[in-house]
């Protein structure tokens, strides 16, 4: 049996440009998130919408494609949003993800190379 456990840092801000500043958003980053959430925000980073992807709760289709239009090259993956955008960003964060089903089950090393922020909004 493996153990997990994790303890994470809660960051608390009172506007999103507060957030911004401290996280210093910008080229290398990719923020998974909706358009009304992000259109006012203008950040020069890549941005995805998930709603692009699909609706409801996600899916192995929905993540693979945003999978396969992320920038390979993304050093942090910023979840802005609720359920579905945190746990997609979950998987967008690790090495190796496609295809999917073989990530979970176990054929794919799980092995996190990109730095996770998530912001929920739920």
């Amino acid at each position: 049996m493996q153990e997990l456990m994790l303890r994470p840092t809660i960051y608390r801000f009172q506007t999103c440009q507060e957030f911004v500043d401290q996280y210093h958003i910008g080229e290398g980053d990719l923020i998974l998130t909706n358009e009304f959430i992000y259109e006012p925000l203008n950040l020069g980073c890549d941005v995805l919408y998930q709603e692009k992807y699909g609706a409801g709760e996600p899916t192995d289709v929905m993540a693979e494609a945003i999978a396969r239009d992320m920038n390979p090259n993304a050093k942090r993956i910023i979840a802005i949003g609720g359920g579905t955008i945190i746990d997609i960003a979950k998987i967008l964060a690790l090495d190796s993800i496609l295809p999917i089903e073989d990530l979970y089950d176990g054929k794919l090393p799980i092995k996190r190379t990109k730095e996770l922020v998530l912001v929920p909004t739920t």
